[in-house]
């Protein structure tokens, strides 16, 4: 018996789900790929409160999606599951064209620079941001590496 049903909302359609169970995660995962952002963008956010690895096989691709609320469900997947290589990917995140993302990008890196295998990155991505053409990278970088 499930004791944890979710009210979905999802291309103009309602779903009662049960959230623990593996078919939903599987749902979850299926409808994080649909083309239409607004629908992968809110089954995104469900994995990431599910379980972030659910999130990680798309999570790189999340982050050059067009869609904003796309690009933040990767974000905040390399975010909660940090490694070396992905603060690199991240760390262009701070050119990106969302001003709120940006900042958001800018603080997370901050945080996780605190770990010392990850600043090892972070610092070098963040100055390959500033030495960039894009006055956005060059402005987060700044302020990051600056802090």
């Amino acid at each position: 018996m499930c004791v944890l049903w979710q009210l979905v909302a999802m291309g103009g359609q309602v779903f009662f789900i049960c959230a623990r169970r593996p078919a939903a995660r599987d749902w979850f995962v299926a409808m994080a790929k649909d083309p239409e952002p607004t629908v992968a963008a809110v089954a995104m956010r469900r994995l990431l409160e599910l379980n972030p690895d659910l999130m990680l096989p798309m999570a790189e691709a999340a982050l050059t999606s067009p869609d904003v609320k796309v690009r933040r469900a990767g974000v905040d997947t390399f975010i909660q599951r940090p490694t070396p290589e992905r603060m690199t990917l991240l760390a262009k995140r701070l050119d990106d064209v969302n001003p709120s993302l940006r900042g958001h990008v800018r603080d997370a890196l901050y945080g996780l620079a605190m770990q010392p295998e990850l600043n090892a990155t972070i610092r070098p991505a963040a100055m390959q941001q500033l030495q960039a053409n894009s006055w956005r990278g060059q402005e987060q970088a700044t302020l990051l590496l600056a802090s």
